[in-house]
């Protein structure tokens, strides 16, 4: 192989690297969470809990508890029916944890107000 060759390939190659290594870098993986949720208007008065990834997930789970930190709701999905009937309105906090497909870990937690 030439050296003309030898370069241009070692410059694509760098070239491509340094675009993977940057591309890695700025996915930023994170879960959407609402601030409001309302109950749904049926008899059931379902609260439809729909959290947002930007990344594919391989685990997750998500707790809601109350104010006094009792544990009302866990689930293993991020789109789900949470039982709303005798919940009443005010604020939740959530925590949510897994991983994403990528690898990185999951952590996240914060409220939201049940309208």
């Amino acid at each position: 192989m030439t050296h003309m060759k030898r370069i241009i390939l070692l410059i694509f190659f760098l070239a491509f690297g340094e675009l993977l290594v940057a591309q890695q870098q700025t996915e930023s993986c994170s879960i959407k969470v609402p601030a409001e949720l309302k109950k749904e208007a049926c008899g059931a008065q379902r609260i439809h809990l729909v959290f947002e990834s930007s990344c594919s997930i391989q685990h997750v789970e998500i707790t809601v508890y109350n104010h006094w930190g009792n544990i009302l709701y866990v689930s293993d999905q991020l789109d789900h029916f949470w039982q709303g009937k005798d919940k009443t309105p005010g604020n939740y906090y959530y925590r949510i944890t897994g991983v994403f497909l990528n690898g990185n870990k999951i952590d996240q937690n914060g409220y939201f107000t049940l309208l």
